[in-house]
Order: C-alpha cells, then structure tokens, then sequence
C-alpha cells in the first residue's frame, strides 16, 4: 500500500497524463535514462518512449514519450510524460502499432521501496493509453487503463488465428518484494480477440533460470508459438502447439547473451529478425541477426555497435524496407539513446550500416559536463542543479571571473553540481566568507553517494577570502584517482560567496 493514503493503493490507480511536460522533464534535467521503444506512424512519423527520473531505476521514474516529422534528423522533448504520484514509479515502456493503426503506449507501474533497494514491489501492472491518430504531433490520447499484472516490455504479435498476443511477467524473487502473486511467477501472454476491448491470460512458460522474463513470441511455419526469453545464461525458450495455452520449456539455454533484453520479429520477406549480442564480453557488441529457417540456424550477422554498455533494442520495419532499431548506451553515463537505420540486404552482404553515414542518430543525450582543468562559474554554465537555502548573486562592478555567485546567507546552504568529470590533481574554490561563515565540499558518485574520504566531515572548512583556495580532506586534496570518473560535488555553505571551481592540472608522478 502506498504510503500517504488508507484507502487507495495507488499503484493501482491510473496516473494524470501530463500533455504539457514541463521545464522539468527536459533532455538537459535528466541524470540517466534508457530502456527504449520505437514506431513509425503510416505517414512516416516517428515516436520514441523511454524511462528516465531519479538517477536510476528508482521511485522517482517517469516514463516521457519524444517524436520526430523528419525521419528521426531531430527530437521533440517529451510530448507527453507519465509520472505518479509519491513513490509510485511508471518504468519500461513500450510502443506498437496495431492492425487498426491505433498506436499503442504500454508501462509498467508498480510501488517502489527506497529502504528496501528495490524499485518492484512484486506484482507490478501492465497500463497503455492509446491513439487513432499517430500522423499527427500531438494526437488524442485515451484515458490510462490497467490490463494486467507484471511486465510487458516488448512488442505484441498479430497471430494467424487473429489473436492479438501480448507478453507480460511477474518476476520471481522469495522474500525480495512485499508483494507475492506465485501464481503468476512465470512468463505469461495475454490475448485480445476483440482488438483490445478485452484481455486475457491464456497461458504461461516456466522457463529454467530466467531473469526478469522480457520474452517475445514469434508464430513460426506450423503454426507453433516460439518463446525467447532472457535468462541470466543466456537466451531461452518454450514452445506451444496449442495457441499459448501450454508451454514446453527448454531446460538450457539455446542462444548466447550477456543477460538482457533482445528482439525478435518476423519481417515481410518471411525472414526472422533477431537484434542480440554477438561474441560479447558484456552488453558489447550489439548485432543483428538474420535466419530463413524460423530460428533454427542465424547464418547472416551485421555487427550494429561494438561498443560497450550498448543494450535493449526495439525494431520497427519500414514500408519502404529499412528496418529502425533504438538501443540505449551508457544509461547511468553518457544516457544515449540511439537509432540505427539498416536493411536486410546489409545484414546478408555483412555491409556495415555506417555509423558516419547518418544512417545511426542520437535521438537523446545526457548532458554531462566535462570540465578539464577549466574554472567554471555560475553566470551560464550548467553547474547549479539543486540550490538549498542559497541564491545566485550577481555582483555588479566586479571583475569578470566574480560576477556571479552563489550565495548563502545563512548557516545551512547546500549547492549540488550535476555529473561532471574532470582533469586534475586538486579543487581549487574561488570563494569569500563572511566572518564566522565556512564552505567544505563533498564529492559524491553519480548517485549522489559520499565517495570515502570526500565526505563533508572528511572536509577541512574553507574560511576568509579566497581566489585559489586548495580543498582538503582528512587525507590530503589528491582528487586524481577520481579523474575521469562521473562524479557529483555538494558545497556546505555557510555566509558565503562560492564564485567558482577548477580542478588543477593532473598530479605529475610521484607527486
């Protein structure tokens, strides 16, 4: 039960679409973001949903929805953006296009629990709002409706029997999560046979060490249903000869991968599409996969992105041939979210898509500052992200490099600075203090986690009036082990002016 309110659990309750995002959600607020879905409305436009909030997969999730009128060359900012209430937390979203060309935005929406380290409270909910009309930038959206239990991540399937077929999972974890549904610990599909009027649970898969499910259903020649789903060895599978009712369920691994989430889909040429890691040592080397023998063999390999942390792909296939994928890279660093153009003539010739080509597009990017050994102040620069009992003061008269400050006229001033990185051996603050005021920093983790040795009370107090002032811990001002790392920085202020920072030059050896 949500705290906050006796009578209502509020994961259960649907969520005010916000149609008019604010300032808030915008591409250069957001500390991480990833897991990514892709469609293509019938006149070209493209729409794009993934999960950012908090930094990371946490309470403070939201889902945002993007979309681009010129084939994916530039992104709107969030359109549309799905965020309840509390620590109730909207994640893992997911988009498709029905036979009818209503385009469909599922999410998971679930209770999370900061205490307990876990953003699942073990039952989960499948929730979509939909739209008739996609071609257009800002479409009619229904009211948000709750269809099941669980997960549903990746992309439903048309069978040949008519059924619509959804995948959706309720992850299996003993005294992890306050909520237990055993009944439903398993990897379940859902199907509609009145187009998404009605839903219901045909049937389920146990299969043998698997992780978080996100499994997909391809129908294959006879007829049979094909089930991959992620395993922590790899990829695994089930089959059903009964439409879904039951499930026979492979005891080991069929296909590699590092444990993550994939894609499958059946293309108009008959050919089965798999998106996967290939010859990985990690979530590296992202590679797509043809097979013309419904999965038994995948003799045609295109290498998408080598690059490390590069994961989750959603596909879309395009009248016109090319075949869209969206991946994320990097979520808790660089946070990109990527879209590569490729045809299946690429993949049977192994003829690279050309990542200079313009053919590969960044869709979305945290701003992460790399600062240098550069000073950076507070007049137009990114480097006030959470101002506590503080203000930006502007000095008029003054010389350039103290035009701007940042202000505490109290004792208990905090300033955090975003995610940056750094060159250098020490911090050095530009900084005046009124008497009896102090400033001491604190260097975090992306999180916002004290690093050991740089927490506030390691902080020798900065005091009087500075321009190059050496930061100090209990164990010396050495910062270079953390250069290059993606770091946070908390200012304990107290009546003072902070003008500015700078990390020095990097520490020669020895040093």
């Amino acid at each position: 039960m949500a705290e906050g309110n006796d009578s209502k659990d509020l994961a259960l309750e649907p969520v005010a679409v916000k149609f008019s995002p604010g300032p808030e959600y915008a591409e250069a607020r957001r500390k991480w973001q990833g897991v990514a879905g892709i469609e293509r409305a019938s006149n070209g436009r493209l729409w794009a949903t993934w999960y950012s909030g908090g930094c990371t997969e946490d309470a403070d999730n939201y889902v945002l929805l993007v979309t681009s009128g010129d084939n994916g060359r530039t992104w709107s900012e969030p359109v549309l953006v799905i965020d309840p209430p509390r620590r109730i937390r909207a994640s893992d979203s997911m988009l498709w296009h029905d036979p009818l060309g209503r385009l469909w935005l599922f999410w998971m929406q679930c209770e999370a629990f900061p205490s307990g380290g876990t953003p699942f409270d073990g039952r989960g909910g499948v929730w979509f709002i939909r739209t008739g009309n996609s071609g257009v930038a800002a479409p009619d959206w229904t009211n948000p409706r709750r269809i099941a239990h669980g997960t549903m991540l990746n992309k439903p399937i048309v069978l040949s029997t008519g059924e619509w077929m959804l995948t959706c999972g309720v992850r299996a974890a003993k005294g992890r999560y306050p909520l237990s549904l055993p009944e439903e610990q398993y990897s379940s599909v859902l199907v509609t046979l009145d187009q998404g009027e009605t839903f219901e649970r045909r049937g389920c898969a146990d299969v043998p060490n698997r992780d978080w499910d996100e499994h997909m259903v391809v129908e294959r020649r006879d007829g049979s249903l094909w089930m991959l789903v992620r395993r922590k060895d790899g990829i695994g599978e089930a089959v059903s000869r009964d439409r879904g009712r039951t499930w026979q369920a492979t005891p080991h691994a069929v296909l590699p991968g590092p444990c993550a989430r994939f894609h499958i889909r059946r293309l108009r040429s008959g050919r089965l599409l798999l998106v996967n890691h290939h010859q990985f040592t990690g979530r590296n080397r992202l590679t797509a996969f043809l097979s013309e023998d419904d999965g038994a063999s995948w003799p045609y390999t295109l290498l998408l992105d080598e690059r490390s942390d590069v994961s989750y792909p959603d596909a879309v296939e395009t009248p016109e041939g090319p075949v869209l994928v969206i991946y994320d890279r990097r979520r808790l660093g660089e946070g990109e979210i990527l879209l590569q153009s490729l045809t299946e003539e690429d993949i049977l010739l192994n003829r690279s898509p050309g990542h200079d080509g313009g053919r590969l597009r960044l869709v979305s990017k945290i701003h992460r500052v790399n600062l240098g050994s550069k000073e950076a102040g507070f007049e137009d620069g990114p480097f006030a992200d959470c101002l506590i009992h503080v203000r930006r003061q502007r000095h008029e008269g003054q010389i350039a490099d103290r035009r701007v400050s940042i202000r505490a006229e109290g004792a208990d001033g905090v300033l955090t600075v975003p995610p940056i990185r750094f060159d250098g051996g020490s911090l050095y603050l530009n900084y005046a203090v009124l008497g009896g005021g102090s400033i001491r920093v604190e260097l975090q983790d992306w999180r916002g986690v004290p690093i050991p040795g740089y927490a506030l009370q390691d902080c020798t107090a900065l005091k009087d009036d500075k321009r190059a002032e050496r930061v100090c811990w209990k164990q010396g001002h050495d910062v270079s082990a953390l250069a290059g790392q993606l770091i946070r920085m908390q200012f304990a202020l107290s009546r003072a002016d902070l003008f500015g920072f700078r990390f020095s030059a990097p520490l020669p050896p020895g040093a």
